[in-house]
C-alpha cells in the first residue's frame, strides 16, 4: 500500500507541475492529462482533468483577452492606412485632368504616356522627400504636427519660408483663375442649350460666388458632406464616362507621335499629380510611420496615375491629331447626347472639389499670415461660419475672380504658368533642398537625422532640383522668345 501511495503523490507532483509548465507555454494541459492516465488511478485522473480544464479555462480567457487588445489596433493601423492612400488620391484628382487631352494632343498617346509615368514617378519622389523633411522636423523640434511651411523655415531659414509662400500663393491664384474661367464656361454651354445669349463672365462670377457662399456660411462638416457627395459622383461619372467614350476610341487616332510636342505639356502633366501639401499631414495621420507613409504616397498617387491614362486613352481615342489645335474635351461637351452631358458633368465635379481644397488652402495660410503680422480681425469681421475672417476670404476670391473676369480664356494659361513656375519650385526645388539640409548639415538643429526615403545621396537630390530649375528655364526661354524675337 505504501508502494501505491508513494507513485499516487509522486504522480500528482509531476502532473500538476507539468500542468503549469503546459499553462506557461501556451499548451493544452488536458492533453498532458490523458498521458498520464496510468499514474494513480480514475479518481485522479478526475481531480487532475478538473483542475487543467480550470488552467485551460483561464488560458483562453487571457489568449480571447489579448485578441480582443490587439484586433482594435490593427485595425485602426490598417483604417489609418486606408485613410491615408484615399487622401492622397483625392487631393491628386483635380482639375488638371480636364488639361490633360488638349496639352497631349498633339504628342499622342504613347509619349505623353511614358512622360505622364515619368512625371508620376518625379512627383512620388518629391512626396517621399517631404515625408522625410516632416519626420526630420518632428525628431528635432519634438512637435507632432508641423506645417510645410514651418519645415521650410527650419530647413532654409526666413528667405526659403518667405520664397516658399510666394509661389504658395502664386500656386492657388492661378489655379483658382483657372478653375472660376472653366467653370463659367461649361456652365455657359449649359446654358446655352436652354436661353442662349448669357455673358460667360457672369456665369464665372456666378460659379465663384455659388462656391464661395457655400464654403463660408455653411459649417465645415457640410461643406464635407456635400464634397463627400461630390467625390462619390465624380467616381460615378468617371467609370459612366470611359463606358461612354472607349467603345468610340479609335486604336489608329493612339498611334500619333510628335515627341518635341509632348514635351511641352510637362508642366501640366506635374501639376496634376501634386498632392505634396497634405504630406505633413498623412506623416502627421500615420504616426509617423515612414514606411507606411511611403505606401501612402506610392499607392494613393498611383491611383489617380491609372485615372489618368486610362482618361487620355479614351479621349484621344477619339480625336483626330491631324486636325487643327482644339480642346476635345470642350468638344465632347458641346457635342450633344449622353457622352455631352457626362463629360460635362465631370468636368464641373472635377473643378467644383478642387476648388473646395484650394480656397480653403489660401485662406487659411492668408489667416495664419494675417494673425502672424499682428492684425488679428475685430470680431465685427467675423460672419457666421466660426473660425471664418472675411478678409482672407475676400483676399482668397476676389483676386482670381476679377482676372478670370477679364480674361476667360485663361484656363490653360493659368495652369501651363502655375505647373511650370510654382509647383517647380515649391514641389520640386524646395524638397531636394530642405533633405539636403537635414541630411548633410553639421548644425546642431539638425542633430536628429531620419532613415533616407529616397536612395541616391546628393547625386538624387542634385537631380531632383535640377531638372526642377530646368523646367522653369525652359518655360521662361519660351514665353521670352517671341517677344526677343
Amino acid at each position: 500500500m505504501g508502494g501505491v501511495g508513494f507513485v499516487t503523490g509522486f504522480g500528482e507532483g509531476v502532473v500538476r507541475k507539468r500542468a503549469v509548465v503546459c499553462a506557461k507555454d501556451g499548451a493544452n494541459p488536458r492533453m498532458r492529462v490523458r498521458g498520464s492516465s496510468n499514474v494513480g488511478g480514475r479518481r485522479v485522473r478526475d481531480r487532475e482533468a478538473e483542475e487543467f480544464a480550470g488552467a485551460d479555462d483561464e488560458q483562453s480567457r487571457l489568449y480571447r483577452r489579448e485578441a480582443k487588445e490587439k484586433l482594435p489596433a490593427e485595425r485602426d493601423a490598417t483604417s489609418k492606412l486606408i485613410g491615408a492612400i484615399a487622401l492622397v488620391a483625392g487631393t491628386t484628382v483635380g482639375a488638371g485632368v480636364l488639361a490633360l487631352p488638349a496639352v497631349t494632343r498633339e504628342g499622342g498617346f504613347l509619349p505623353s504616356t511614358a512622360l505622364l509615368l515619368g512625371a508620376w514617378l518625379y512627383m512620388s519622389t518629391t512626396g517621399n522627400l517631404i515625408a522625410e523633411a516632416t519626420a526630420a522636423t518632428t525628431a528635432n523640434t519634438g512637435r507632432k504636427e508641423v506645417s510645410l511651411l514651418s519645415i521650410i523655415e527650419l530647413s532654409l531659414g526666413k528667405v526659403g519660408a518667405f520664397s516658399s509662400g510666394a509661389a504658395y500663393v502664386g500656386i492657388h491664384y492661378a489655379l483658382l483663375v483657372a478653375y472660376i474661367s472653366q467653370g463659367g464656361r461649361i456652365l455657359g454651354e449649359w446654358t446655352d442649350s436652354i436661353v442662349g445669349g448669357v455673358p460667360t463672365w457672369s456665369l464665372s462670377l456666378l460659379f465663384a460666388s455659388a462656391v464661395g457662399s457655400l464654403m463660408y456660411f455653411a459649417s465645415d462638416e457640410s461643406v464635407e458632406k456635400v464634397n463627400n457627395a461630390l467625390v462619390a459622383g465624380l467616381v460615378t461619372l468617371f467609370g459612366g464616362l470611359l463606358v461612354t467614350v472607349l467603345p468610340q476610341a479609335v486604336p489608329e487616332n493612339l498611334l500619333h507621335q510628335d515627341i518635341p510636342q509632348a514635351i511641352s505639356a510637362i508642366p501640366v502633366l506635374v501639376l496634376s499629380l501634386v498632392f505634396h501639401n497634405i504630406v505633413p499631414s498623412v506623416v502627421s495621420q500615420l504616426d509617423g510611420d515612414l514606411k507606411k507613409t511611403k505606401t501612402a504616397i506610392n499607392v494613393g498617387s498611383a491611383i489617380p496615375l491609372t485615372m489618368f491614362l486610362l482618361w487620355n486613352a479614351a479621349i484621344l481615342g477619339t480625336t483626330d491629331a491631324s486636325v487643327a489645335a482644339y480642346d476635345p474635351v470642350e468638344a465632347l461637351r458641346s457635342g450633344g447626347g449622353a457622352i455631352s452631358l457626362v463629360v460635362s458633368s465631370f468636368s464641373l465635379v472635377a473643378i467644383t472639389t478642387s476648388m473646395f481644397g484650394f480656397v480653403y488652402g489660401l485662406s487659411d495660410f492668408l489667416k495664419d499670415l494675417k494673425q502672424r503680422l499682428g492684425s488679428s480681425g475685430s470680431r465685427s469681421e467675423e460672419l457666421p461660419s466660426p473660425g471664418k475672417q472675411v478678409q482672407p476670404f475676400l483676399a482668397t476670391l476676389v483676386p482670381p475672380t476679377a482676372l478670370a473676369l477679364l480674361a476667360p480664356d485663361i484656363f490653360f494659361e493659368a495652369l501651363d504658368s502655375a505647373g511650370a513656375y510654382g509647383i517647380s519650385v515649391l514641389f520640386g526645388i524646395i524638397p531636394a533642398a530642405m533633405v539636403w539640409r537635414f541630411r548633410y548639415s553639421k548644425e546642431r538643429k539638425f542633430s536628429n537625422p531620419v532613415r533616407p526615403q529616397v536612395p541616391g545621396g546628393k547625386s538624387v537630390l542634385a537631380a531632383t532640383g535640377g531638372s526642377a530649375a530646368v523646367l522653369i528655364l525652359s518655360e521662361m526661354y519660351q514665353t521670352l522668345s517671341p517677344m526677343l524675337g
